[in-house]
């Protein structure tokens, strides 16, 4: 059985509104740690993606797991079961247990992949931008794409950051080599500046 997560959302039955059990405000506490965008993700916000997007404003898995495993347990499993509803292949994961074995693959593999990677990397492969399926969704499949997500689309923007980084430390280093000659003169310059007290001849 796929978990769908309805947070929040009102459903109308027999003319009265009724919250789901696990009211929006719950849900804010249980994932307090994680990103305003991985929130919206979780609770079903219709959000755009791009791979840098999702590196910067995104929660890893591995953090988001320990703060509520259930909750993103049934989120992975959504995602998976969504792109294999999606995508028309004909031998395609088709039972819980095949869902459940997918998602532990997913959570033991790739602890540091982002929520809204995988949902990014889920986008990429329903656009085809990975290529063909060859009529075949299975975890091996979804397992190789996400390594190619991390290795065609991550590595660069992570090779940017480290660029950025290091520029930022040289600019920092430069600038309090430039600074502190100046500060050193300016003190000593004040320092002479005060007037010599003593008797005079």
């Amino acid at each position: 059985m796929v978990t769908r997560l309805k947070i929040g959302k009102p459903q109308q039955d027999n003319g009265k509104v009724e919250t789901t059990k696990i009211k929006h405000m719950d849900l804010e506490k249980t994932t307090s740690t994680l990103t305003p965008l991985s929130n919206s993700l979780l609770t079903g916000e219709s959000v755009r993606l791009t791979p840098a997007i999702a590196w910067q404003q995104g929660t890893n898995l591995c953090k988001a797991y320990r703060q509520n495993p259930s909750i993103i347990t049934g989120w992975v499993m959504s995602e998976i079961g969504r792109l294999c509803k999606e995508i028309d292949a004909k031998t395609t994961i088709s039972n819980n247990e095949e869902i459940m074995f997918c998602t532990n693959a997913i959570l033991d593999d790739f602890p540091t992949l982002k929520l809204e990677e995988l949902r990014a990397c889920f986008d990429m492969i329903r656009k085809g931008k990975f290529g063909k399926l060859y009529e075949r969704l299975k975890t091996p499949e979804i397992l190789e794409f996400l390594c190619r997500y991390e290795a065609e689309q991550r590595t660069p923007i992570l090779e940017q950051q480290i660029h950025q980084q290091k520029i930022e430390h040289q600019k920092a280093v430069t600038d309090t080599l430039i600074a502190s000659p100046i500060k050193e003169v300016v003190k000593n310059l004040e320092d002479n500046s005060k007037p010599t007290q003593g008797e005079g001849v």
